[in-house]
């Protein structure tokens, strides 16, 4: 019995979905594919159909063509999915058939386990050689094996997966898990850009929330299995996108708008677990703030000073994160500063007897 399905959206790029797809044939995968084509180009359009009637003849594919944006796509293509687990992965990722497999068997005999990972391998390539693959001319790998997702303790799985900054977007899941995902990073489409198209730019920032998202959810739906295995291999190569940058940080914490958003994505990680509304906000506060932190550098040096460090930390302590979230981001955010003024340990002390003393006087 089929057990997964993998969905592929791809947008303009017939050369990566031919590759993606030989590379399920090579492998003779009885996997359900489901492909949401949102490619613009007619040529483009045109030899993908060819692409896919060629290969309905090896493997069990569904495709349909949606230009609507990707999580648009994403979400028609989950009503396509029978199966109880799903991966939603990228036309330049492949997943080893081999982790696929072991990763199914321990989902299916323990309930208490939501998803499954393994090691990341990247590669850069030239071309779409499918040599170049199978050779395992791997560039470089992510150790994530010392991660502690598979702890019975949130707050332990929430501290490794902000310290690694590891998205689990790759993670092999139940279906429903990643519906509710989809669900909640909607809301946010929603909120901000209602039923406009979004551009490339807009597109990526969604994509780049999601990423904060779906990292959040996994470690809250529950615990994550490592497995020793290579579980995919990345294919980098120059047209992999667009920047992630976002255009003024600030806003992601400080605007009434975030407030808006902050306020949905909480109420709804309240809904699809069992988590108290209060524990909620702070665990969906202390993922904005570490993402904020990831992308502190985009600040000029210049805007840092006493009057921004205090206003920063008033507004930290006002979302009421909690005394071990308040502690982990803030020792962060002075090694963060410390990065950007290089400063020395004398410098650090310092900055640390500034901000215990901003603190106190805060919260008086």
């Amino acid at each position: 019995m089929n057990l997964l399905t993998i969905l592929i959206p791809t947008r303009d790029r017939p050369n990566f979905l031919q590759f993606h797809l030989e590379y399920h044939k090579n492998n003779r995968s009885n996997y359900q594919l489901i492909i949401a084509d949102g490619s613009f180009d007619n040529e483009v359009l045109i030899k993908n159909n060819n692409i896919i009637n060629n290969y309905k003849k090896y493997l069990n594919i569904r495709y349909f063509l949606d230009k609507n944006y990707y999580f648009e796509r994403v979400k028609k293509a989950l009503k396509f999915v029978k199966t109880e687990y799903c991966l939603l992965t990228a036309d330049d990722d492949l997943y080893s058939f081999d982790f696929l497999r072991k990763g199914l068997d321990i989902l299916e005999k323990n309930s208490k386990i939501t998803s499954v990972y393994g090691q990341i391998s990247s590669v850069f390539l030239n071309n779409l050689n499918s040599k170049f693959y199978y050779q395992n001319s791997f560039l470089y790998n992510y150790r994530l094996s010392k991660l502690s997702l598979n702890s019975s303790d949130l707050d332990k799985r929430i501290l490794d997966i902000t310290k690694s900054y590891l998205s689990s977007t790759f993670f092999l899941q139940r279906k429903e898990h990643l519906m509710k995902k989809i669900e909640a990073i909607e809301l946010i489409r929603k909120r901000n850009f209602g039923k406009q198209k979004l551009d490339i730019s807009k597109e990526f920032k969604i994509i780049f929330l999601y990423e904060m998202i779906s990292s959040m959810y996994t470690v809250c739906f529950g615990r994550s299995i490592f497995i020793k295995k290579y579980m995919l291999c990345r294919l980098y190569h120059t047209k992999n996108g667009g920047g992630r940058n976002f255009d003024n940080l600030t806003n992601i914490l400080f605007n009434n708008k975030i407030y808006s958003n902050f306020f949905l994505v909480y109420s709804h990680l309240h809904k699809c677990t069992k988590i108290s509304l209060k524990r909620s906000k702070q665990i969906t506060a202390f993922f904005i703030l570490n993402m904020f932190i990831t992308r502190f550098n985009v600040f000029r040096k210049e805007t840092i000073n006493v009057k921004f460090l205090s206003n920063f930390s008033s507004r930290i302590l006002d979302l009421k994160i909690g005394s071990l979230f308040e502690k982990i981001f803030f020792n962060k955010f002075f090694n963060a500063i410390r990065s950007l003024f290089s400063l020395d340990d004398k410098d650090k002390t310092n900055f640390h007897k500034f901000i215990k003393k901003n603190i106190k006087l805060l919260r008086k």
